[in-house]
């Protein structure tokens, strides 16, 4: 696989700006030699067209986001209402039993 394949959304190169690594935006790509790449370098966005014969000094250093989220969505809900529960009990709310049940599960009492 060549660089023009290797270079997607989310994806860091390294020499496409002067200014530092450019974190990618957007990839159009208009034939299997030219692509437009939207990127990021220090906050500033810029816009590049790209050609095969220029991608010599480029380095595509990974190729995912640096943060992602792959927990089960429906644990992340659970450990949030638990939490927000937990806080208005502190708080000294009333109706504290019949908070706790509706957003716990009978499993976790």
């Amino acid at each position: 696989m060549g660089l023009f394949e290797e270079i997607r959304p989310s994806a860091r190169v390294r020499g496409l700006d002067a200014a530092g690594v450019a974190d990618i935006v957007q990839v159009t790509r208009f034939s299997a030699d030219a692509v437009n790449l939207v990127f990021r370098v220090n906050g500033r966005v810029a816009e590049r067209l790209l050609y095969r014969g220029e991608e010599g000094p480029l380095e595509v250093l990974e190729s995912d986001r640096a943060y992602g989220f792959g927990a089960d969505g429906a644990l992340l809900k659970l450990a949030s209402e638990v939490w927000l529960a937990l806080v208005r009990i502190d708080s000294g709310f009333a109706d504290r039993p019949v908070y706790l049940q509706r957003f716990l599960s009978p499993a976790l009492l």
